[in-house]
C-alpha cells in the first residue's frame, strides 16, 4: 500500500514511519523540511508545507496514496 505520513519527521510521525515500513509498505513523507534519515530507511521524502495546495496537487509522489 502507499502511504502518505504528513510530519513523518516528527516525534510520532517517525515511528509511524518506520512501523508502515516494517510492514512493507510504500512510505512517502511530507514535511516542512528535509530529513535525509527517512530517505534512509526507505521513505520517500516530500518538502513541502500541506498548506501550499498547488505544491500538492503537483506532486506526482502522493498521487495514489493512502493519508495517514
Amino acid at each position: 500500500m502507499n502511504i502518505l505520513i504528513t510530519g513523518g519527521a516528527g516525534f510520532l510521525g517517525k515511528y509511524i514511519v518506520i512501523e508502515a515500513l516494517k510492514r512493507g509498505h510504500n512510505v512517502t513523507s511530507l514535511s516542512r523540511h528535509h530529513y535525509p534519515e527517512l530517505e534512509k530507511l526507505g521513505a520517500h521524502t516530500i518538502k513541502c508545507d500541506i498548506t501550499n495546495k498547488e505544491l500538492l496537487i503537483k506532486e506526482e509522489k502522493i498521487k495514489n496514496t493512502v493519508p495517514y
